[in-house]
């Protein structure tokens, strides 16, 4: 009976390997690298003279839009996000310390200091941001939610006195489309098969008995 046993607990197991899905891998992105002068619209290209290749932040305007991904990953078809990041381009923009005003007496400090926050969690500062490019982790369960990250960047200085200006904000990552195999029994040939092995089992234990 052992033997019967495992010999039907290795069938299933191999109809349950030749029926689960294959994953594949593929990568998404998604560029705002054009934007207006409030920056609440942008796109990935814009000929209209009404936008601008950056946008202006300072101390009295934090910058806020949303990444949708959604045109690249199939989320209603299954597909899951692996990986994510955001890379915030801030190269051109101008700052950092102004010198001299009274003839090496004081020294101005225009550093400007980015932080950002996520769909409204947690506020984390990137640093001193004059021209640099910077890649920021995502938690891919944002984007798995509904394939949304809205993102709001704050610009500050002791002076009270900071601006910043954005290039490009750019979402990416990899994502998991499952491929179901085409050989993949249903649900109801496995549990026919399974009935039966266990009467084949049964016949050959009752010719034992007599």
């Amino acid at each position: 009976m052992k033997k019967v046993f495992s010999l039907l607990a290795g069938c299933f197991l191999t109809l349950y390997i030749a029926g689960s899905a294959g994953a594949s891998t593929y990568e998404f992105e998604d560029m705002i690298d054009y934007w207006n002068l409030t920056g609440t619209s942008y796109g990935e290209s814009q000929s209209s003279s009404h936008y601008w290749d950056s946008v202006y932040m300072s101390e009295n305007y934090s910058l806020s839009y949303t990444h949708d991904i959604n045109d690249s990953v199939d989320l209603a078809a299954g597909d899951l996000v692996t990986e994510a990041w955001l890379e915030l381009d801030f190269t051109n923009d101008d700052g950092d310390d102004a010198g001299s005003l009274l003839w090496g007496l004081i020294k101005w400090d225009f550093r400007e200091y980015v932080e950002y926050v996520f769909d409204d969690g947690a506020w984390t500062e990137i640093g001193e941001v004059d021209n640099g490019q910077y890649d920021l982790v995502v938690g891919v369960d944002w984007l798995n939610d509904d394939g949304l990250l809205e993102v709001t960047l704050s610009v500050s200085n002791l002076l009270g006195t900071a601006d910043a200006s954005l290039d490009h904000s750019r979402l990416y990552g990899t994502a998991q489309t499952l491929e179901p195999s085409a050989h993949a029994p249903e649900p109801t040939t496995m549990l026919l098969f399974g009935l039966g092995l266990l009467g084949l089992a049964g016949i050959g234990r009752r010719k034992k008995l007599n």
